[in-house]
């Protein structure tokens, strides 16, 4: 009999509270993915007498939580209005939740194309929830990054796979940050993407990236997700989807002949070679020979007697047989370099299995 008259008593109390408490909460005006200077403007009015509360502030992309912020209790006077950045930066501001709280500060980075914000408000014990109220923002991305390959969903043969992809309306120049991550039972991609370890997390200057033997190998009972960011011409970060691939189960782990694109950087150029390393080349110039050296990484030494390749003005695929090569180690690491006629350096790094 006790217990029931508590339960009463209790919901009794819950009730009393509810009527009592009438915390509006205006939502702030978010117009770009400048999102955490915009979220300062959310702003709770006590329009019912003095309490004390908890506010429990949620933000998701595309349903993922990116951001949860939870208050310690606050006193609030009647009339008064508390806004978010008094909260993070107050006396006692309170703390962002777990693996969530390292999102901050990148998150005004991001773009989005549908934002969820939630606004849980609580008694200062965080027993009763008081209100709860959550307002949904669709954010018009000016570009766009679409996946060349893989394409989503792929299954592929090859454990070496050449990322690439294709931007629309980005700026002139722009740079890529490219993300990929192994996927974990029970989550979305992008819960996959924003908080598993990344396998490869890095910048790109074009819009390719091959995975190599530098990298950790992909497992063939596995999926992954990838992703890559760019900027508009307008200043705005884009994101791309989130991309899925996984390896064909009964394939061949040996890589399969790909013509990798040369590129005035390092990134992207790897690649591993049984007996031949195989590459493309944009040929600016006229036709001719290439003009191109191989160095020992170990070593810097740089190795003599390379076979002659001939070139055609345009794009040639070129395939030089290591084994032929005097000097050349299994096992090794090189970096091959060619120099255009304008003497732009693309480089290539390999090493055989």
């Amino acid at each position: 009999m006790l217990g029931k008259r508590s339960i009463l008593i209790l919901t009794l109390v819950s009730l009393l509270l509810r009527a009592q408490a009438q915390i509006q909460v205006l939502f702030p005006v978010i117009t770009s993915p400048l999102v955490s200077k915009q979220l300062d403007d959310l702003t709770l009015i006590n329009q019912g007498p003095e309490i004390e509360i908890t506010a429990d502030v949620l933000v998701s992309i595309g349903g993922a939580p990116i951001i949860r912020f939870v208050s310690v209790p606050v006193r609030l006077l009647q009339s008064q209005a508390l806004r978010f950045s008094e909260l993070r930066t107050g006396l006692n501001p309170g703390y962002f939740s777990n693996e969530l709280s390292d999102k901050w500060q990148a998150y005004e980075l991001l773009s989005f194309r549908t934002l969820e914000l939630c606004v849980s408000i609580r008694t200062g014990d965080e027993r009763i929830i008081l209100n709860r109220e959550c307002q949904e923002y669709q954010h018009e991305v000016t570009c766009n990054i679409m996946q060349v390959f893989p394409p989503d969903n792929a299954i592929l043969e090859n454990p070496l796979p050449v990322f690439s992809w294709t931007g629309l309306g980005l700026e002139p120049g722009s740079s890529y940050d490219l993300v990929m991550v192994e996927s974990f039972p029970g989550q979305t991609r992008e819960e996959a993407i924003h908080f598993n370890p990344p396998m490869v997390q890095i910048a790109l200057i074009e819009p390719q990236y091959g995975y190599s033997d530098f990298n950790l190998p992909l497992s063939r009972d596995q999926a992954y997700f990838w992703q890559v960011k760019g900027q508009c011409s307008d200043g705005t970060i884009v994101w791309s989807e989130v991309w899925k691939f996984s390896l064909n189960e009964s394939g061949s782990l040996n890589p399969i002949k790909t013509y990798r694109k040369l590129l005035q950087d390092v990134n992207g150029g790897n690649y591993i070679y049984d007996h031949t390393v195989c590459f493309a080349f944009d040929n600016r110039g006229r036709d001719g020979q290439l003009n191109y050296k191989v160095v020992s990484r170990s070593t810097g030494k740089q190795i003599d007697r390379l076979p002659t390749i001939n070139v055609k003005s345009g794009y040639n695929k070129i395939d030089i047989d290591l084994d032929r090569v005097p000097g050349i180690v299994k096992g090794e690491e090189y970096e091959l370099t060619v120099v255009d006629q304008d003497m732009q350096h693309y480089i290539l790094r390999f090493k055989g299995i």
